[in-house]
C-alpha cells in the first residue's frame, strides 16, 4: 500500500456531511494538525464549499424568518420575543461572510495547506481533455460543468509531481475516480473520510484493531443496534425532519414515531464485516479506538397530519380532519463505533451515526373520514 503524504477532500464530501465542521467525520480531520500528512485545498474547493454552505445558511435563515413571522401573526410570539434571534437571520452577503468565517476556522484547525489553482493548474491539458472527452469530462452534454474539477485536479496533480507528494483524494465523483486511475503514480482515491483515515493507518495497526473489533462483534452488535434506534428516534422524532407530502389541502404534520425494522451490516465476499479504522489510542494499546462501518437500514416512520382550509368569511383556517400515515424507508447509514480497551478487555463506549435522513416522503395524503 502506498504511503500518502497529502489528502484532498472534494466539495461533495462537505455537502454530504452537511458542513458539520465540529462533529462526525469532518471533525476527525482536525487530527491532521499533529500528523506528517497534510490536508490540502485549492481555490476551486474553497469557493465551491463557501458557495454551497452559504446557500444552506441563507435557506435556513429564510425558513426561520418565515416561521417567526407566522408565530408573530398567530400571536404565539410578541414583537419583542424575536429580538434574541436576530443574529440568526442573514442576507445573501451575510451568509457568504459566515460561511467563509466558519470554513476558514475549520481549515486553520486542520492546519490545511493551500494550493494556488492559478499557479499549479495546466490549462493546455484541461483544454485537451475537454475536447477529447477525457476525465473528468465524462459526458459530452454536461462536460462544460466539469471545468472547475478539471482545474482543481490538474493543479493537484502538477503540485504532487513537482513536490514528490502522493495524494489521496476523497470523492464519490466518477470523473475524479477516472482521473485518478489515469494518474495513479501520484493520485489515489477513496469514497469517504472513514476510508481515507483507514488508508493512513499502518498495516499492522489496522490488522490488529479490526481483528479485535470483529472478534468482539457478537457482544457489541446489540449495543450498536440499540444506539442506532435511539439516534433515529432522537433526530427524526425529537429533532427536525422535513416531511414531504402531496395533498389538495393545507396540512400541518408531525412525526410521532420511528421504528427500525431491519439492520443489514455491510459484509465482504467472505462474509466479514466491511470496516475502516479511523482512530487508535493515543498511547499504547489501552484506550479508545474507533471503527467505521456501514449498514442498510430499513425503518418505518409514523406521522400525524392535520388538514385545514381557509374560511373566506372569517379569514381564518378551518380544521377539516386528520390522519395518521406510515411509510417504510431504506437508507445506507454510516456508523462510527467507539470501543474501549484496558488490560486485554474490550467494551462498547458509543456509536456516532453520521447521516440520519433529514427528510421523509409520504406521497399523497388526505383526511381520514372513516370514523
Amino acid at each position: 500500500m502506498p504511503v500518502y503524504t497529502a489528502v484532498l477532500i472534494d466539495t461533495n464530501i462537505f455537502i454530504e456531511t452537511k458542513f458539520n465542521f465540529d462533529g462526525g467525520s469532518l471533525e476527525r480531520l482536525k487530527s491532521f494538525r499533529g500528523r506528517p500528512e497534510n490536508i490540502i485545498y485549492d481555490d476551486v474547493i474553497y469557493n465551491e464549499v463557501v458557495s454551497h454552505f452559504s446557500d444552506l445558511l441563507l435557506k435556513s435563515s429564510n425558513g426561520l424568518r418565515r416561521s417567526f413571522k407566522e408565530a408573530r401573526r398567530s400571536k404565539l410570539l410578541g414583537a419583542d420575543d424575536c429580538v434574541p434571534f436576530d443574529d440568526l437571520f442573514v442576507d445573501e452577503a451575510g451568509a457568504v461572510e459566515r460561511a467563509k468565517d466558519k470554513f476558514d476556522r475549520y481549515l486553520e484547525e486542520c492546519d490545511a495547506l493551500y494550493l494556488s489553482t492559478h499557479e499549479n493548474s495546466d490549462l493546455e491539458r484541461v483544454l485537451n481533455d475537454y475536447f477529447n472527452l477525457q476525465p473528468p469530462f465524462e459526458f459530452k452534454e454536461s462536460k462544460k460543468h466539469e471545468f472547475p474539477d478539471a482545474f482543481c485536479l490538474t493543479a493537484v496533480l502538477s503540485w504532487a509531481k513537482r513536490t514528490d507528494n502522493n495524494v489521496l483524494l476523497v470523492s464519490s465523483d466518477k470523473g475524479w475516480r477516472d482521473f485518478c486511475y489515469q494518474n495513479s503514480e501520484s493520485l489515489s482515491i477513496v469514497e469517504n473520510i472513514a476510508d481515507a483515515l483507514d488508508a493512513l493507518q499502518e498495516f499492522g495497526v489496522r490488522s490488529y484493531y479490526l481483528g479485535l473489533f470483529r472478534g468482539h462483534w457478537s457482544t457489541i452488535e446489540q449495543s450498536v443496534s440499540s444506539c442506532l434506534q435511539d439516534v433515529f428516534h432522537d433526530q427524526i422524532v425529537n429533532g427536525f425532519v422535513e416531511i414531504d407530502a402531496t395533498s389538495y389541502l393545507h396540512y400541518d404534520a408531525e412525526v410521532e414515531d420511528v421504528v427500525i425494522d431491519e439492520i443489514a451490516y455491510d459484509v465482504d465476499q467472505n462474509g466479514d464485516l466491511c470496516l475502516s479504522l479511523i482512530e487508535i489510542p493515543d498511547e499504547g494499546v489501552n484506550g479508545d479506538f474507533v471503527v467505521s462501518l456501514s449498514a442498510d437500514v430499513s425503518y418505518t416512520v409514523e406521522a400525524s397530519f392535520g388538514f385545514s382550509v381557509r374560511d373566506s368569511v372569517d379569514k381564518d383556517m378551518m380544521f377539516l380532519g386528520g390522519t395518521v400515515e406510515r411509510v417504510k424507508n431504506r437508507d445506507d447509514i454510516e456508523i462510527d463505533v467507539r470501543l474501549g480497551t484496558f488490560g486485554g478487555m474490550v467494551y462498547f463506549v458509543s456509536a456516532d451515526v453520521q447521516n440520519v435522513p433529514s427528510a421523509v416522503h409520504f406521497g399523497d395524503v388526505e383526511p381520514d373520514f372513516s370514523d
